[in-house]
């Protein structure tokens, strides 16, 4: 199955995209991220590595460049005007396509020919080193030529390094070819060595669970992700998972998972980070090891799920500010090597609060069929637009759901009123209540319906397929007997 994102300015065409997929599952692609910019494509391509990238008129000009190693590009126009706009890039185009079946239509058919990239930048002269060959007819030989000036657009291409496209940019002697006369880039091309000999580094994706309105279950929902995220496998190992209790006023992350009150928790980190400001460091300088990160951690018995707790006490709270906030959650992100961060946070608008925002990748905003959460909620977004704060990365989820007759207001009502994907649809049931009293996540049933649309919301969050996500061998099983 083709895997695929989809690049598109408009939060409403993508809403649509999503939905469609949800209805019509029998599909041979899956729609791995959508994206309204491209701010962060570069990451995206790099965690679900897609076949395919699909970037729609609206955003083709914001890259000079579209040349991705084992990706292909392509790109859809809005106006007949904008097909043009493609072969500027290099990119094939599907044409015109107004409507999102038409687009899935497309992908799932195949890629069309890529037009002649047609943008001329200045002339760049292949170095000496490296050997430009004319195309020449398929039964003459290959004239080498030392030199050659060509008409390009930078950087350089995949055809203009190596006759037969395989000298791109990403090949570390051409790389080192281009730098090597150049004093300033020493420290570049070590840096380019290291890349190679290392591989990528581990991204970190943050997901932040956030509600305006209290009481709607933001940390039963926190938690039982991060449980479920830590005790699943994905074919080469177990996530690595943190989650972190930002509602730092009266967080409870540490009673539902019945973590020791004893132990370690925000306060301690807190207090040794204003030891090193108050000694001359600055916060920017302020940095921590895996080992010492993990110092300030629990670690939640049989699952490997570690947490920063919230402090004891709301006047613990009072004494952590801003920079503190900002340090540790820097250090889980850059020194913790974990796959994801989790963290839970107050219906607030603190520093606390708005540092998880800004650093999650996707913001799961959880809702229910209360008419003042779905209003604090609408207030909250009209205010983050406001400032323009990235609003694309919201997610919805449903709690507690609940029949209309009983509520008076139905769901689709709740989803038309926020332009958002909605996750999943977590039916109100008391055995979550009894499961969080006795600090045994409800994921821990394996064939449970909240498990269910727990699992829909940790296979967005992987990218992965049902067939490729896998629970520790006998995990659920154990723990739902005691």
């Amino acid at each position: 199955m083709k895997k695929i994102i989809i690049a598109d300015a408009r939060d409403s065409f993508l809403a649509d995209v999503n939905t469609r997929m949800i209805l019509d599952d029998e599909r041979g692609i899956n729609i791995v991220s959508t994206l309204t910019s491209t701010e962060h494509l570069h990451t995206a391509i790099q965690r679900f590595a897609p076949e395919i990238v699909a970037v729609s008129e609206n955003l083709i000009d914001t890259q000079a460049d579209w040349a991705y190693e084992d990706v292909c590009v392509v790109g859809y126009a809005l106006t007949p005007a904008g097909s043009e706009l493609f072969s500027k890039y290099g990119v094939p185009s599907y044409g015109v396509i107004p409507q999102v079946s038409q687009l899935l239509d497309k992908l799932e058919q195949g890629i069309p020919t890529a037009p002649p990239q047609i943008k001329e930048t200045q002339a760049v002269p292949i170095p000496p080193s490296t050997p430009y060959y004319e195309p020449t007819g398929a039964d003459e030989p290959q004239e080498e030529r030392p030199t050659k000036t060509v008409h390009q657009s930078t950087p350089l291409s995949r055809e203009h390094l190596s006759p037969k496209g395989v000298g791109s940019d990403h090949n570390i002697k051409k790389r080192l070819a281009l730098y090597r006369d150049t004093e300033r880039n020493k420290q570049q091309i070590t840096g380019l060595l290291d890349e190679d000999i290392r591989g990528p580094q581990k991204q970190t994706s943050v997901v932040t669970v956030y509600s305006a309105k209290g009481g709607v279950g933001k940390t039963t929902l926190a938690t039982e992700i991060a449980v479920y995220l830590a005790t699943s496998s994905h074919g080469r190992g177990y996530y690595r998972v943190c989650i972190v209790d930002y509602n730092i006023d009266f967080g409870d992350v540490q009673t539902t998972l019945d973590l020791s009150p004893d132990g370690s928790n925000m306060s301690w980190w807190a207090a040794d980070i204003r030891e090193r400001m108050e000694n001359g460091e600055s916060p920017d300088d302020i940095t921590y090891t895996k080992r010492e990160v993990e110092s300030y951690l629990q670690v939640m018995k049989n699952t490997n799920l570690y947490a920063l707790l919230a402090p004891l006490t709301h006047e613990d709270s009072m004494d952590i500010g801003e920079p503190e906030l900002q340090i540790m959650l820097r250090s889980l992100t850059e020194s913790g090597d974990f796959d994801y961060i989790v963290c839970d946070t107050g219906n607030n608008t603190r520093d606390s609060s708005v540092i998880a925002l800004e650093a999650a990748e996707y913001i799961l905003m959880v809702i229910t069929q209360d008419i003042t959460a779905a209003n604090c909620n609408d207030s909250f977004i009209n205010t983050m637009k406001k400032i323009h704060f990235a609003t694309d990365k919201i997610r919805l989820v449903i709690n507690n759901v609940l029949p209309s007759k009983i509520t008076g207001v139905a769901v689709q009502e709740i989803e038309e009123l926020f332009p958002y994907p909605c996750v999943a649809r977590i039916r109100h049931d008391t055995d979550v209540i009894k499961a969080n009293n006795y600090s045994q996540p409800i994921v821990y049933q394996e064939k449970h319906p909240v498990t269910q649309e727990i699992r829909k919301i940790i296979n967005f969050l992987t990218g992965a397929d049902e067939s490729e996500l896998t629970v520790k061998k006998g995990f659920f099983s154990r723990r739902s007997k005691k």
